[in-house]
This record gives structure tokens, sequence and C-alpha cells, in this order.
């Protein structure tokens, strides 16, 4: 979402809630709805109890725990049986490859693999961010990946080239541009050439 797109939706919301009695409560899903709901907290949500879901971002999750207002479950990917998994199945895997673009989503992927990588010093870590490519260049760097390298599908929305990808988009993409194994964490993908 644009900024303009947060302030149109805040002055809607704001609208609608002066008209409606008072939230008991409020569900935020993913880290732009807790990150909308901190920044606006005592305007539209003051006194309110929150609790997120499907935040994926660690450090973004602990700030708003701190909040005496808002609790939640972060969303936290197995990465350790993830990875025994793909050792187990691909026993020459040298390296990992994470591919993850800069949405918030995104980051917050990266946040997460960053901090799973130092539990696994046997294997190489990097990071392919699409936002920073072409989808010719990234499709480029897909195809230079080495023998024993692994392709973990983290978050694919967009690229360098501002287009943007369903799940299903990006794991086809990615599986007509790599000659390596992908895998994925979580539901999307299947079907495709990602397991």
């Amino acid at each position: 979402t644009t900024q303009a797109d947060e302030q149109e939706f805040h002055r809607l919301l704001a609208y609608k809630l002066r008209q409606l009695p008072r939230y008991d409560a409020v569900l935020l899903g993913d880290d732009a709805a807790l990150l909308f709901a901190m920044r606006y907290q005592q305007e539209l949500f003051p006194d309110t109890p929150m609790a997120f879901f499907c935040v994926n971002d660690p450090e973004l999750a602990r700030t708003a725990a701190q909040n005496p207002q808002i609790s939640g479950v972060r969303e936290n990917m197995d990465y350790d049986r993830n990875i025994a998994l793909i050792q187990q199945i691909l026993p020459n895997t040298k390296r990992i490859v994470g591919i993850s673009d800069s949405t918030l989503t995104g980051l917050g992927d990266q946040r997460q693999f960053w901090e799973n990588a130092a539990h696994h010093p046997e294997l190489e870590f990097s990071l392919l961010n699409p936002s920073q490519y072409t989808q010719e260049e990234l499709a480029q760097k897909l195809q230079e990946m080495e023998e024993g390298s692994v392709l973990l599908y983290l978050t694919m929305f967009e690229d360098g080239d501002k287009n943007t990808y369903t799940i299903q988009s990006a794991a086809q993409f990615l599986a007509a541009s790599s000659n390596v194994p992908i895998f994925r964490m979580s539901i999307g993908g299947m079907g495709t050439g990602v397991m």
C-alpha cells in the first residue's frame, strides 16, 4: 500500500468509528495492519484491546507486545525442521538462498531468515531480493545459482520493474527461471515445481 492508500483508509475508518459504537476489541492480520493500529492507536482505538496474528517481523511483534493493550501471535516459520528436511532430501546442499522482496511482509521474512541462519553454521546463507532487480536480471540471477544451492521462496510480491506477483505466479516464475530445487515453508506455489 502507498501512503495515500493508508491516509484514505485512515480517513474512512475514522469516519466510520465516529458513527458506530466503540469496538470491544480489534483483530489485526499481518504486519501492515499492526503498524497502522500502532500508529493511530490513541486516535482510533484508545483503551481498546488489540490482538495481532500473521505478523512475521519479529522486531515489530516484540515492540507491539510491550504495549499493554496489544497482544498476539507472531507468524513463526519453522526454519530448523525445514532445513533439516532439505538436508535429508538433498544431502549435498551447501547454500540456502532466500528470496524475499522489499514489501513489509518481505522485510519481516528477511529478519526471520537471518535470525535462523545463525542456527546452521554448516550452510552458507544469502538473500536474493526481487525488488532490487528487473524481471530479466532476476531470471539471470536465478539461472546462475550454483549446484548445491537451494532456493527458499519466502516472499515475492514485486520485482524492480514494479511487476506484481501472486504466490502462484511467483512460484511459476521461480520454477521456470531456476535450475535448483525450490522450497517454501508456507502454503502456496505447490504443483508448480516448488516443494
